[in-house]
């Protein structure tokens, strides 16, 4: 008797492993499939516009919530789908550190970065106050206030996962915060036009209020290279304080449920943050050659967009229709603020480290 409760026990954690696995690889190869279809929209965008309208890596956030919620792929497959939103996009972060050089952002000169930081934190507070007057929840303030005050998607990406999120509310700031972006490639070089900007005060408008690093590239290059060097090396300013925002705001996040130090810690600096702060000093060091950064690059970029793709898989669009419109008059009203901030920076403060 006893042999066979022993045989029947065996079989069923066997079965459950065979679940599992089924589980895992159905999962992540649906995360996959949508990331390289998405992947595949971006780079046609590219060829047929000059550039992609909707980067690949919101087109997978899409795909995935639109196969969510109209097809049954995710049943059984939440395991899979899971591993993609977590730890393929834990790593993707990390990665970001060996893109990222602390001497390239200091060309930006003292007063600047200054300006810059108090800005970010201003974003924090006041994007986060805006969220929370229009009735938003805590954590989903605090998701669209990173995104608009550091690097956009990645960033609240990073936030979404230091925060346990749920994958709606990241959804919600990816996704709402993506047309603000779209916006400022089109909006922000009528500056040059309308406001009579120089190329430098220009890029530097466009560094401080960019949604992300792409955009902050589509928006300066626009007017001319100088303006587009100078609106990445600002931005960067920005994507530099990932790390310590990430870690204060699961710090702050965590109040009374952190138990002891240890845990406490482990939430205030996750280890994909530490990661990518640690990669980004080995960087500065100029430890990786020119072959090895932009392949970091490369490979954090894809991870990024399958990432999505399983944070999409994660959707639930019953929630995103309940709060969509306050997620997106947050976004609007912190990022009027943010422009405005930025040009008052950047037509008062002297802009020592730029030559024309």
């Amino acid at each position: 008797m006893e042999t066979d409760v022993k045989l029947q026990e065996s079989l069923m954690r066997r079965v459950r492993a065979a679940v599992l696995d089924r589980g895992m690889v159905g999962g992540l190869s649906v995360a996959i499939v949508i990331a390289a279809v998405a992947w595949i929209g971006g780079r046609l965008q590219e060829e047929i516009l000059g550039h992609a309208a909707v980067e690949s890596l919101v087109l997978a956030l899409f795909i995935g919530a639109a196969v969510a919620n109209t097809t049954d792929l995710i049943v059984g497959r939440t395991a899979g789908i899971r591993f993609a939103s977590a730890q393929i996009l834990h790593s993707a972060i990390a990665l970001l550190g060996v893109t990222v050089t602390y001497q390239r952002v200091s060309a930006a000169g003292g007063h600047l970065i200054v300006a810059a930081i108090l800005i970010v934190i201003g974003v924090l507070i006041v994007g986060t106050l805006v969220g929370l007057t229009l009735g938003l929840a805590r954590r989903l303030s605090l998701l669209v206030s990173v995104g608009l005050a550091i690097c956009g998607n990645s960033a609240v990406a990073a936030a979404g996962s230091a925060l346990r999120a749920a994958p709606s509310e990241i959804a919600l700031a990816i996704g709402l915060s993506a047309v603000l972006g779209l916006a400022q490639i089109v909006v922000l070089p009528l500056l040059t036009e309308v406001g009579g900007m120089d190329h430098v005060a220009y890029g530097v408008v466009v560094g401080l209020s960019a949604y992300a690093v792409p955009h902050a590239l589509a928006a300066g290059f626009a007017v001319s290279p100088l303006a587009g060097e100078v609106a990445t090396t600002v931005k960067l300013l920005r994507v530099l304080c990932l790390g310590p925002v990430i870690g204060a705001v699961a710090f702050v996040d965590g109040g009374g449920q952190v138990k002891d130090i240890r845990s406490h810690v482990r939430r205030a600096l996750p280890w994909f943050v530490a990661a990518f702060l640690v990669l980004a000093a080995v960087s500065s060091m100029g430890a990786f050659p020119d072959a090895v950064v932009e392949f970091a690059r490369q490979v954090s970029r894809l991870a990024f967009i399958v990432a999505m793709a399983g944070v999409g898989l994660e959707v639930d669009l019953r929630r995103v229709r309940v709060v969509g419109p306050r997620v997106l008059a947050t976004i609007v009203i912190t990022s009027a603020l943010l422009l405005g901030s930025a040009v008052l920076v950047a037509t008062s403060i002297p802009l020592d480290g730029f030559t024309p």
